[in-house]
Parts: structure tokens; sequence; C-alpha cells
């Protein structure tokens, strides 16, 4: 019995160390060849929480176009730091490369971000 506590509990060690590793940056290697909108966001972030619907639907009007993304900075602390986001929500666009084009912190409404997309990405 104590073999099995200690298994159950190393299983919830693992999976919580998991959930805290940064990403490997994958979902930015699917569409490397395409200018990415990044959108650093939190739950806890009333202002994110309204961008998500129009990135969503950004998301699936741009593609094969632009990465449309959306990364919780509490889950993924590591994006923050790399693009220097002190508040949240804060939008990086970044050519095909990785360059960064612009940010902007703050809230952003849907035809924002479609301006900044057809602007900086879509030239």
């Amino acid at each position: 019995m104590a073999s099995k506590i200690r298994m159950l509990l190393l299983l919830i060690a693992v999976l919580m160390l998991c959930s805290c590793l940064p990403p490997d940056d994958s979902m930015m290697r699917q569409e490397k060849d395409l200018p990415t909108m990044l959108t650093l966001g939190a739950n806890y972030c009333q202002y994110c929480r309204a961008m998500k619907p129009s990135i969503n639907k950004l998301s699936s009007a741009y593609s094969g176009k632009v990465n449309v993304l959306y990364v919780d900075v509490e889950r993924y602390p590591d994006y923050a730091r790399r693009y220097n986001a002190q508040v949240v929500p804060y939008t990086v666009f970044m050519d095909k490369s990785g360059r960064v084009l612009a940010s902007k912190p703050g809230y952003m409404e849907e035809a924002e971000m479609r301006h900044y997309l057809n602007s900086y990405l879509l030239k």
C-alpha cells in the first residue's frame, strides 16, 4: 500500500512539473514559413478573456496566411520574459523569421488586430 501511495505521489509530482515547463515552441514551428501574431494573456485578465473570441476568429480567417496564437503567461511565463511583456494582454507581430515587427500592450479590438495583421504581416 505504501509503495502505491509513493507511486501516486511521484506521478502527481511529474504531472505538476510538466504543466510548469515552458512550451517547446512547436506551435511556433508548425507554420514557420508564416508571419505570426502572438497574444500573451492570462486567465485572471478580463481583457485577455475578452480578446480570445476575436483571436480565435482571426486564427480561422487568416489560416494558411498568418499564425494567430494565444499563450497564457501564467502557465508559460518564459514567453512574457522573452518578449519583455510588462502587462497583459500584450500582442507581438513577427515576420516569417520570428523578428518582431511591432508590439502592442493592452486590449485590442478585432478591427485593430486586423489592421496590424494587414499592415505589418500581409504587405
